[in-house]
């Protein structure tokens, strides 16, 4: 089995789910560790974010409603915390307040 570690940010998320990350499908069965996901507020006043964990069988919040202060960081994942994200499953953020937010997501993928 090979392992690869990833990154992806995206900037400027808003009021709908954007997928942060989904396992690669260049190799099937391709199994994602996230490492690491932080959800920066860029935004001029507190915003909500929610989290979830799209699975074929239907969506579940990693966190829901969670306040980041102006000028904050937000760590749903690092150190002692991990995630398996299998294949199928998707990884959305979103936030109360229009284009408020960039997210980076660190993945250790198994292949």
């Amino acid at each position: 089995m090979a392992n690869a570690f990833k990154n992806n940010g995206v900037a400027t998320i808003g009021t709908s789910y954007v997928t942060v990350y989904a396992p690669s499908t260049v190799v099937p069965g391709t199994i994602g560790t996230v490492i690491g996901l932080s959800v920066a507020n860029k935004h001029t006043g507190d915003v909500y974010i929610d989290a979830i964990l799209s699975k074929p069988t239907g969506d579940f919040f990693i966190i829901k409603a969670a306040p980041i202060s102006i000028g904050s960081t937000l760590l749903l994942f690092g150190g002692e915390q991990k995630m398996v994200v299998e294949p199928g499953d998707v990884v959305k953020v979103k936030s109360d307040v229009a284009a408020s937010i960039d997210v980076i997501i660190s993945v250790l993928e198994i292949f």
